[in-house]
């Protein structure tokens, strides 16, 4: 399924949710993370996180990555996450 996955954004940021799921915590979509993938909103991480979840509904009808409306970030189940690490190469 991660194969499937080839938008560079979407790739980067599911190994960054993944990672911080593994923690216990969630990728807050700030500043900062706009910054870092050179987007000027945060409106367009809609279009990067769409990516894995249309892949993972199809396969599991589920989305991979949620959006944490409490603290304004992403997260993912960490036993996806644990997957998603071991799978998917770090860029």
């Amino acid at each position: 399924m991660l194969k499937s996955i080839s938008g560079a954004d979407s790739r980067r940021l599911l190994r960054e949710v993944a990672e911080l799921s593994t923690r216990g915590t969630a990728l807050r979509l700030d500043a900062d993370l706009a910054a870092r993938y050179g987007k000027l909103t945060g409106t367009a991480f809609a279009g990067i996180v769409a990516g894995p979840n249309k892949v993972m509904r199809r396969v599991a009808r589920r989305d991979l990555i949620t959006w944490d409306a409490d603290i304004r970030g992403y997260r993912m189940d960490p036993a996806d996450a644990e997957i998603v690490l071991e799978r998917l190469p770090a860029a």
